[in-house]
């Protein structure tokens, strides 16, 4: 299966989480934006929020994001106001005129933003971005300005719960405390939990363990997770450097675990870039039984 693939290789480093990998790599493929006779706008960017227990790797998916993205801003909820992520209004110290600064969601229009500790932002700053995630579009009216800016970009947030760790007998608004005005503007929200049983911890430390193989391989290249985590210069310095007529490997090098067993196939950065690059030009049209299934769906 294609779609099964696709989601193992996406953050291999990090071990389980499916159900959220294939979420992110249909943000990351993005939908189909739409502009009515009548004049509206239906977005076609997906917004994505991840909330759960700590030490899950949610801030190295969303780094994962940031390196194989074409566009992509990260930023934190503890360092980021609401003028910084939509636009400010500066003034100039020489000629005492007033300028227009873009902020991140601005500056990553067509692209993705990171925004890890979402729960650290203040309320103040959570309304500010509500326009910008569901209008994708930001107005300011200020100093005699009224501007308009795009802002068509994805939101993939990731946040801790108000009591350190989810508590599976609350509802998921009383485990984020964000309100229900700001987590609609979410269409994929997904749980992370930290399940502690036997399998899962043992296969956790066999994915480490195999990791922990993967070194620098003898021409100096980076493999498995070195590779995935490295920094976006490094990776583009490294992409330069190679020739242009070089094909594109399809399946990364992998070694067996330490009991002997074979590794799954995992897609390589390179490759798994190109098809979402390529995923994202196509423009899908419903047939009317999936029309069906998915209006089925959705009065479940």
């Amino acid at each position: 299966d294609a779609f099964t693939l696709l989601a193992r290789s996406f953050a291999p480093s990090i071990c389980g989480h499916e159900k959220v990998k294939q979420g992110l790599l249909l943000q990351m493929m993005g939908g189909t934006e739409k502009n009515l006779t009548n004049g509206t706008h239906l977005r076609g960017d997906i917004n994505l929020l991840l909330v759960g227990d700590p030490s899950c790797g949610k801030s190295q998916m969303l780094r994962f994001v940031m390196n194989i993205a074409p566009l992509a801003i990260s930023t934190t909820g503890r360092g980021s106001s609401g003028v910084g992520l939509t636009a400010a209004m500066v003034r100039d110290a020489a000629t005492r005129d007033f300028t227009l600064e873009a902020g991140a969601m601005v500056l990553a229009d067509r692209g993705f933003i990171c925004i890890d500790e979402f729960d650290k932002m203040g309320i103040n700053d959570r309304v500010s971005i509500h326009e910008a995630m569901e209008q994708q579009c930001v107005t300011v009216s200020k100093a005699g300005m009224h501007v308009q800016l795009n802002a068509r970009c994805s939101v993939v947030a990731a946040a801790n719960p108000i009591y350190g760790t989810f508590d599976p007998t609350l509802d998921l608004a009383k485990n984020i405390g964000m309100p229900d005005s700001l987590l609609s503007r979410f269409d994929l929200v997904f749980v992370v939990r930290d399940l502690t049983t036997e399998a899962i911890d043992r296969k956790i430390a066999t994915q480490v363990l195999r990791q922990a193989g993967l070194r620098a391989g003898a021409e100096g290249r980076k493999h498995g997770v070195e590779q995935i985590h490295s920094s976006i210069l490094e990776r583009r310095q490294d992409v330069d450097t190679r020739r242009s007529q070089e094909a594109t490997e399809i399946f990364q090098k992998s070694i067996p675990g330490p009991d002997g067993e074979p590794a799954p196939e995992v897609l390589t950065i390179d490759f798994l870039r190109k098809y979402l690059r390529y995923c994202r030009r196509l423009a899908p049209v419903m047939s009317e039984a999936a029309q069906a299934m998915v209006a089925e769906k959705y009065v479940d």
